[in-house]
């Protein structure tokens, strides 16, 4: 369990961990290409968000 201490610790860490990854992944399609200004932008909000909730946690 990689230094879990109890399988509901470890759950809970990967769910959480999938959300954030969720978040935080650039979305688009197949072969599309972004600008990497776009990404930085799009980034730099997802991150906002993600720090503004673990705030309030």
């Amino acid at each position: 369990m990689r230094g879990f201490k109890s399988h509901d610790a470890a759950a809970r860490f990967c769910r959480e961990h999938g959300e954030l990854r969720d978040l935080l992944r650039p979305r688009r399609r197949h072969n599309q290409i972004v600008p990497a200004s776009l990404r930085r932008s799009r980034f730099t909000k997802a991150a906002q968000i993600a720090l503004d909730i673990m705030r309030a946690a």
